[in-house]
């Protein structure tokens, strides 16, 4: 998942601060997904009511 590069100090701390933003923007993403596709299925439930 992670790529590996070969950096030091400060550079390696800016990219993995930059990996773990951007794979927290992913699970913020994929959660917002599910969170909407829930919704769908209980408004199109309570619609086939």
């Amino acid at each position: 998942m992670w790529e590996i590069v070969p950096v030091r100090g400060k550079e390696y701390i800016e990219l993995r601060a930059k990996q773990i933003k951007d794979w927290k923007k992913q699970q913020q993403e994929a959660t917002t997904t599910l969170t909407s596709s829930h919704r769908l299925t209980r408004a199109q439930q309570e619609i086939d009511e």
